[in-house]
């Protein structure tokens, strides 16, 4: 009884991997999306930032941050986990990975970025204090528990750089060539720079890596990420709020993955909007080094984060597909690829993208939330399945973490018809 679903199954592999991404052009129904966590629940005002991996035995590993007494990136956040023994259908209830402790104290623990080491067994979790101290934790038991943070600051962030973000969303491990074993923890940071020769100064926000060599004892950085000559312009100065003046855009929240020859590609927010398009680069020495960055006009971005996975068919490990998850609407962007639903305001319409050549083309696959939804990252399961967790909700999208569950046949374009 069970031979039609697997020649489903098994005939829309097919089509992902044979480069036949056209089928993915119509429209289907979203996946149902389960509620994690909402807002207001426990003892936090919002939940934000999801960041997953899955460990030894298939155990989910869920990060993300509390946020205590506002839905802002200022507030007193706490660092939290929760987990999954049976492939995402139940869950743990959130446990603290590190706190400062009272709420009145206002600092930031934040912006989770784990990477398990598959060659030892250690889950590793980077993260920062206020946007400027950098740490890192590590489980040995699949996150039950979690050891006292490490701070290596010091070791990753050169004194010029004002403010520190890792991820958010998961690292990699490298599978192959000499760099085969690294751990990345995906990066940006805000830094003061001179120009006109000494004359001025202008805040920069590039995107770099941490990475390791030896399983997590030591920690090092690659070089910053810079634009492509066409994309620095004046049109990619920026400000904010929390920036002492105005930026210049070089890079940003970013996910990486390994390709299938070896290099690394990495996404970039595109925090100035320029074309609408998310921002990419590549690296052919494990992220030590970029290629100038260039837009990926295939990819929509109303500057947000998105999320990244590499899905590897079994026995076929020179045969990949990149699955990417990103909004494509935000009522706020200049540029407007697709209709904001009537009446919601903001960031909205959660989709899936892939590519099967190396992330060389990106053709959308569906809407993974049609709604208010921000913030991705993606997991694949042991049983081929990828998992979706994002930020999502009826009116905003910082109402809940939310999780669901996308399938080849779904990713693949198979009519449930068929």
């Amino acid at each position: 009884m069970q031979l039609i679903p697997t020649l489903r199954r098994l005939a829309a592999l097919l089509v992902l991997f044979a480069g036949g991404l056209d089928s993915c052009a119509f429209a289907r129904p979203a996946p149902p999306a389960e509620v994690l966590l909402r807002a207001g629940e426990g003892s936090y005002h919002t939940y934000r930032i999801p960041a997953s991996v899955v460990v030894r035995n298939g155990v989910i590993v869920l990060l993300l941050e509390g946020r205590k007494d506002a839905q802002d990136d200022f507030a007193a956040i706490d660092l939290l986990c929760l987990r999954s023994l049976d492939g995402g259908r139940t869950w743990s209830r959130p446990q603290v990975v590190y706190t400062e402790g009272a709420m009145s104290a206002r600092i930031s623990i934040g912006n989770p970025c784990p990477v398990y080491d598959a060659e030892t067994g250690r889950l590793w979790c980077g993260f920062t204090k206020d946007n400027q101290q950098v740490y890192v934790t590590y489980s040995d038991d699949a996150g039950a528990t979690w050891a006292r943070p490490r701070e290596i600051t010091r070791d990753v962030r050169p004194f010029q750089w004002t403010r520190y973000w890792t991820g958010p969303g998961h690292g990699l491990q490298l599978r192959q060539g000499s760099k085969k074993g690294r751990l990345i923890l995906p990066s940006y940071h805000m830094l003061l720079e001179a120009r006109d020769g000494g004359h001025s100064t202008v805040f920069a926000m590039r995107s770099h890596m941490v990475y390791s060599d030896d399983h997590g004892q030591t920690w090092k950085i690659g070089a910053s990420t810079q634009l492509s000559p066409e994309l620095d312009t004046p049109e990619s100065r920026f400000s904010g709020k929390w920036i002492p003046g105005e930026s210049t855009w070089h890079g940003c929240e970013g996910m990486a993955e390994e390709l299938t020859d070896g290099r690394v590609y990495l996404t970039i927010r595109n925090q100035v909007g320029t074309g609408g398009a998310k921002a990419e680069a590549f690296s052919s020495d494990g992220g030590e080094t970029w290629t100038p960055v260039k837009l990926q006009p295939q990819l929509p971005d109303p500057r947000c984060q998105a999320g990244l996975v590499r899905w590897t068919e079994p026995g076929r490990p020179g045969k990949a597909l990149f699955v990417y998850t990103g909004i494509t609407t935000d009522t706020r962007a200049a540029i407007q690829r697709f209709q904001p639903i009537e009446g919601l305001a903001g960031r909205q319409r959660l989709a899936a993208y892939v590519s099967s050549d190396d992330c060389r083309t990106w053709r959308e696959a569906g809407v993974v939330f049609a709604g208010a939804s921000a913030y991705s990252d993606l997991v694949v399961l042991p049983d081929g399945n990828i998992l979706c967790f994002f930020e999502g909700g009826e009116k905003a999208p910082y109402e809940s973490i939310r999780m669901a569950r996308l399938g080849s046949d779904w990713l693949g374009g198979k009519r449930p018809s068929d």
